[in-house]
């Protein structure tokens, strides 16, 4: 499994996806910054980057995960050859060696984009740091379901887009809503505990973990 894992996350370094990613969620947290200079309404509590580079993964994370991992199940299939790994290991194996490598380069994004903002904003902030790995991780799980679900990366790419917005939605709906339905189904989204302190930041974890396998064993029926 560390081979594939090592492979996995050597091969998006190369693609030059994490240059790319640091640098699209440093802009855009600039952008969301002036824009709440004159505008209200963005949820972000304060002016600083940090604010809005939370707010930016919380509002588009899984839409940036969909679109710049969208092949990490696929790609083998989609260019109809026969996975080498699969010849070695178990579908367990693999899986689980594409996921922890995948997980792997976009924590060392986050890491790096963590490490800029503080140099910029000359303080840094450890709880925006863990909040930003929390949600990745839900949604890197999210997608990996999903993938698992479906047998063309087009056709999950363009699933996981529309559910991204749906879950944002529906999520922050949940998390003000005073219906008892809505209430209850704000357990199964990140939202409602990002806000909280303590043990409620592990859960969307311990929820990740079970979306990890049942992608395990969605991924192990198809072989």
């Amino acid at each position: 499994m560390l081979a594939i894992l090592k492979e996995e996350y050597m091969n998006l370094l190369k693609k030059m996806k994490a240059i790319a990613i640091v640098l699209i969620f440093v802009l855009f947290s600039y952008l969301i910054r002036n824009l709440s200079f004159k505008y209200r309404g963005f949820g972000i509590e304060d002016n600083s980057l940090y604010s809005s580079f939370r707010f930016l993964v919380t509002a588009g994370g899984f839409f940036f995960v969909s679109v710049l991992s969208h092949d990490a199940i696929h790609k083998e299939s989609d260019l109809s050859t026969v996975s080498i790994y699969k010849m070695n290991y178990s579908g367990r194996r693999v899986f689980l060696g594409i996921y922890t490598g995948t997980l792997l380069f976009w924590y060392s994004c986050l890491t790096a984009v963590n490490i800029t903002i503080s140099m910029l904003e000359g303080k840094y902030y450890l709880s925006n740091y863990y909040h930003s790995i929390v949600i990745i991780t839900y949604f890197i799980s999210f997608k990996f379901l999903i993938s698992s679900c479906t047998s063309k990366s087009m056709i999950s790419s363009f699933v996981e887009i529309i559910l991204g917005i749906i879950i944002f939605l529906v999520g922050k709906w949940t998390v003000y809503s005073s219906s008892s339905i809505w209430n209850n189904a704000k357990c199964f989204f990140p939202y409602f505990y990002l806000d909280k302190k303590g043990a409620y930041l592990l859960i969307p974890l311990v929820i990740s973990a079970g979306m990890v396998g049942t992608s395990i064993l969605l991924y192990e029926g198809k072989d």
